[in-house]
């Protein structure tokens, strides 16, 4: 019992308190790691792709359905798999990261952003302002308690 409250101590000395407050070192560090971690996917999705054709090529179907196992794995599947770049009604750019993160140009410090099972993007700023975003298509209407704007779709995200 004693070694288990040692352990728990431990964890929660080692361990941010739940609800605590992000540094924006960390939280740009993170952004920075999703972002480079997805482009050494896109490398190893091609690598797979081409490993794929030549053992189909050599009659190898074995190792080229374990690499299509893995690819399908891979497949980005919905959009909370990638990086999404909003035009604000207001002005300003909103950036929705796979790993949570939300960024805006006009906020000193990064937001988080969470997509429910409804369908409905939960987005906290900087400040922790709370707001909901209905996405249809490449335009968004974001509203918060009493206000309410729209955003739309970047062209490179299209």
């Amino acid at each position: 019992m004693k070694q288990a409250i040692r352990i728990l101590v431990t964890i929660l000395a080692v361990c941010p308190a739940f609800g605590a407050e992000i540094p924006p070192e960390l939280e740009r560090l993170n952004a920075q790691r999703a972002r480079q971690f997805s482009e050494i996917d896109k490398v190893y999705m091609s690598q797979l792709e081409l490993l794929k054709i030549k053992f189909t090529k050599a009659g190898n179907l074995d190792a080229a359905n374990q690499v299509v196992a893995i690819l399908e794995k891979m497949a980005p599947a919905k959009e909370a798999d990638k990086e999404t770049r909003w035009i604000w009604g207001g002005g300003g750019e909103l950036v929705l990261y796979p790993s949570g993160i939300a960024t805006h140009t006009v906020w000193k410090k990064n937001g988080k952003w969470r997509r429910d099972a409804d369908g409905l993007i939960r987005l906290e700023s900087d400040v922790g302002l709370k707001s909901t975003i209905r996405i249809d298509g490449n335009i968004g209407i974001v509203e918060g308690s009493n206000w309410k704007t729209t955003i739309k779709r970047k062209e490179s995200d299209s």
